[in-house]
């Protein structure tokens, strides 16, 4: 969900797991909608879910309706 070239200058893979795993609440490997709106919440910038879904149309490479890891980097 974020610039690939500037995640490698500011983070090393360890770090961007951790920023990912805020979002992966539940462990599974993947951001839903549901978890990446409840984190923006928490970040205190909520979205509705139109706005949410318009990110994941965008950040969702093999659209299954959820975030990689590999997606999110």
């Amino acid at each position: 969900m974020m610039c690939n070239d500037w995640l490698a200058r500011v983070f090393d893979q360890s770090e961007l797991k951790q920023i990912f795993n805020f979002y992966d609440k539940d462990g599974s490997g993947y951001i839903t909608p549901d978890e990446l709106e409840k984190a923006f919440k928490r970040l205190g910038k909520p979205y509705n879910k139109q706005e949410i879904k318009k990110m994941l149309i965008k950040h969702d490479a093999n659209f299954d309706g959820k975030i990689s890891f590999e997606e999110f980097i």
